[in-house]
């Protein structure tokens, strides 16, 4: 097994990388052939040194592209107010930190012990590791991982434009004639300037999920989707 990504600090950050890159590799299904491009992905700020924002500039591209295209061939019919939406609701920051907490990847975030943890740089890297992709083996090889870790995304999407998270489960428990749900604030940590909140989502007193985001509108977006990714998941009644 080759070592974990290697470790840069810059103005006494700290960080660790916790998985190995095999790991990391494994999960993708995909080997990189430059291990630089990986690290730059996977490299906050924060953490000094190899920084990921020019390749979440061009990963954001990259999946936009890929998404517009599936979109323009499993949809022949919409138009393109529909093909809007339904690519909107697939490539914004609720998407984008699903799919990274799919893949677990705030375990292989090169940040502060608290960066990391943070949807907005969940979002951001996720974007980086596609544009590290393009760069390391082409189009094709950032389309098939991203056709791949999005298919759950678009099943959610196969039927019609999809609404907000919190919309479509209050339109999901009022079908079942159940009560709306309840979100709580359960805490707000972290400093003035880029706050995380934690929210908890209770349903019908039986079920509650937790969503983490840097405004109380997308953790509570997060929790939202996690209601509705269990119930889709288990296909019960509430």
């Amino acid at each position: 097994m080759r070592t974990r990504i290697s470790k840069r600090v810059s103005d006494g950050a700290a960080f660790q990388a916790r998985r190995s890159i095999d790991s990391l590799e494994q999960v993708l299904s995909y080997t990189f052939q430059d291990q630089t491009l990986l690290e730059k992905a996977l490299t906050h700020p924060s953490a000094g040194g190899l920084r990921f924002q020019r390749l979440e500039f061009l990963g954001d591209r990259v999946l936009g592209l890929v998404i517009a295209h599936w979109l323009y061939e499993l949809f022949p019919d919409d138009f393109e107010g529909n093909l809007t939406k339904r690519l909107a609701n697939m490539v914004n920051r609720t998407a984008l930190n699903r799919v990274a907490q799919s893949l677990n990847l705030s375990f292989y975030i090169l940040s502060d012990t608290e960066m990391m943890y943070h949807s907005r740089v969940m979002a951001d890297c996720c974007e980086a590791l596609l544009g590290a992709i393009y760069l390391d083996a082409g189009l094709q090889a950032a389309q098939t991982l991203i056709r791949r870790i999005w298919t759950p995304l678009l099943d959610d999407h196969a039927t019609s434009p999809a609404t907000d998270a919190k919309s479509a489960l209050q339109e999901y428990l009022q079908g079942l004639k159940h009560p709306l749900p309840h979100y709580h604030l359960m805490s707000q940590s972290g400093p003035s300037h880029s706050p995380v909140f934690h929210i908890r989502l209770d349903i019908n007193k039986t079920q509650s999920f937790t969503g983490t985001g840097q405004s109380k509108r997308e953790a509570e977006q997060l929790a939202a989707s996690a209601a509705l990714d269990f119930y889709g998941a288990s296909d019960t009644s509430v």
